[in-house]
């Protein structure tokens, strides 16, 4: 099949599925037919650079998700709080807080704060009592509300964290933090948490840690000696990271590309019964063409590749690769299928085509109706097609197929045996 053929078959597929779905008054499966409609259509102009180009990224993704849907789970998810911020910095605080029933002890805050300095010159943590630090939450200044405070008893020590997950900095955010926190201890740490690693603070005063970097940290501590409550906890929370750092990693994508990571799982499975149902209506057309009453295995052949189904009479196969077939091929890409006669190789069907050509229409023009194309081009190997569609709703469809089957046997089988006979006798003469 060539370029042009598959692109227009590509275009026929989206019209056919977008007359099916202009019933549906449900918006979530009409939003998401806008974006498989242009999915399909920008597939068709996109270019090979630009496959290349995400070939890997889309790769990783791929295993990211096959790694991540094995761990899906987690309670986060459950209590649809995700992607809450305040749920976030609440599970944070609790872990930073030395005295905190997790049992840690300074074990996080300890490697979240040298995580964060690691990145500043020359910040000195001499001194500082991270046994016995002080957590706070949504605390109010005068410009200003933070969304994690830690400090230690004597004032020594002051570390502000604004935290960040779907959302961007607010207006002068950072600056207003900064303004309303500034010179306030000795030693201070402005740590701007995020989920998206491009995300710079306003405020150059703030240091960016993102939540790759805090997952790394849970990581370890999942492996060190907890009570069996927390590790719990912390590893449903690296469930729940490794699911939303992924979804980051979408960013250089279409929002199509986007939704087909985020449903991957369920697309595969609903692709999966479409193929084993596709196969099973092609093995049952394939025993019930036998018992069309036109049928005898004396004059007929037939033979089935992948989707689809090959018919020819022993007459109409001249040598061996080159002859005339009626072909049923059922369409992946919409829910229709497709008749065709058409002639094999492509140097036959120049010179066979105009005398079927000739024949067809002195002997049955009359009997066409517009269900049928005729395609008597130059170099085109199909003859005649005929394109019917199937209702998803639709009982029997096999018997759909083979009444157009049958009407096609009926109207061109003469013809055809007729062209070969005429076109034996004139390649006789050269």
């Amino acid at each position: 099949m060539s370029f042009m053929e598959k692109t227009r078959e590509t275009l026929s597929a989206l019209e056919q599925l977008k007359d099916q779905l202009n019933g549906i008054a449900n918006r979530e499966i009409l939003e998401t037919e806008r974006m498989l409609h242009s999915l399909m259509v920008d597939a068709v102009n996109i270019q090979r650079s630009e496959l290349s180009e995400n070939a890997t990224r889309l790769r990783s993704l791929a295993e990211d998700v096959v790694s991540i849907q094995k761990k899906e789970f987690s309670l986060m998810k459950v209590f649809g709080i995700e992607n809450y911020e305040l749920a976030h910095s609440s599970f944070l605080a609790w872990l930073l807080d030395p005295l905190g029933d997790h049992g840690l002890g300074s074990q996080f805050a300890y490697k979240f704060i040298c995580q964060a300095t690691s990145k500043i010159k020359e910040f000195d943590l001499t001194g500082v009592d991270f046994r016995n630090l002080c957590v706070d939450r949504e605390i109010s200044g005068d410009e200003s509300r933070l969304d994690i405070r830690m400090r230690d008893p004597l004032g020594s020590f002051l570390c502000v964290i604004e935290n960040k997950i779907l959302s961007k900095e607010g207006t002068d955010q950072t600056n207003r933090l900064y303004r309303d926190y500034h010179n306030v201890s000795s030693k201070e740490l402005f740590v701007f948490l995020t989920l998206d690693e491009k995300a710079k603070p306003v405020n150059s005063n703030f240091t960016p840690i993102t939540y790759k970097e805090v997952l790394s940290i849970l990581r370890s501590l999942s492996e060190e000696s907890v009570n069996p409550n927390t590790k719990f906890l912390i590893r449903h929370y690296i469930n729940t990271l490794e699911r939303l750092i992924m979804s980051e990693n979408y960013e250089g994508f279409s929002e199509r590309t986007k939704l087909y990571y985020r449903y991957q799982k369920y697309i595969d499975e609903v692709r999966k019964a479409f193929d084993q149902d596709r196969q099973l209506l092609l093995s049952t057309l394939e025993e019930e063409v036998k018992r069309r009453q036109w049928w005898d295995d004396k004059f007929w052949r037939m033979d089935r590749t992948g989707g689809d189904i090959t018919i020819w009479k022993n007459l109409w196969y001249l040598t061996e690769h080159q002859g005339v077939y009626i072909e049923l091929y059922l369409h992946k890409s919409q829910p229709a299928f497709s008749l065709y006669i058409y002639g094999e190789p492509s140097e036959f069907s120049i010179k066979f085509g105009p005398v079927f050509k000739r024949l067809l229409d002195e002997e049955n023009s009359s009997r066409l109706t517009d269900a049928y194309t005729k395609t008597f081009m130059r170099g085109v190997s199909r003859f005649v097609e005929r394109e019917i569609p199937l209702s998803l709703t639709e009982k029997d469809q096999v018997q759909k197929i083979l009444s157009s089957l049958d009407e096609m046997v009926q109207i061109f089988e003469k013809t055809i045996d007729r062209s070969i006979e005429e076109f034996r006798k004139s390649s006789s003469r050269v």
